[in-house]
């Protein structure tokens, strides 16, 4: 339940009680302070409550960091993954590059690319590449 605030500061700056005889109504008086006290136990909660929010925000960036330490080596693992797609796309680029639109591919030449595509695959899977063996033959 969210209590309401009676008084800006300008209010209690302007606020006129009515004469009595012994100087001011004693019970405007009471009121008027019951409702300044009030006002200050609200400030007070509020205060309190901001400052719970704040340490308990303080406490769970810690989380959060790690979150986005999570994340930042995803996204170094996801880069190097995609350099060595980028290699791999270089590489059937270059092997496809002899292939003129007039030619024709018949089940022959798709069985032969398989089996380049699987002796390369095993060979990528035993820790060799392609510019590692070229280089080899020279």
């Amino acid at each position: 339940m969210e209590k309401t605030i009676h008084f800006e500061p300008k209010d209690i700056v302007e606020k006129k009680f009515k004469p009595d005889v012994k100087g001011y109504s004693a019970i405007e008086v009471d009121r008027y302070l019951d409702l300044v006290i009030e006002d200050y136990q609200t400030f007070n909660e509020e205060i309190t409550k901001l400052r719970n929010e704040i340490a308990s925000m303080k406490n769970s960036s810690g989380g959060v960091y790690k979150e986005n330490e999570l994340l930042i080596k995803s996204n170094a693992a996801l880069i190097e993954q995609k350099k060595q797609l980028e290699i791999e796309n270089a590489s059937m680029k270059n092997q496809l590059s002899g292939i003129k639109p007039g030619d024709s591919i018949n089940a022959e030449n798709m069985d032969y690319i398989k089996k380049i595509r699987q002796y390369e695959s095993f060979l990528h899977s035993e820790g060799y590449s392609l510019n590692d063996l070229k280089s080899k033959k020279q």
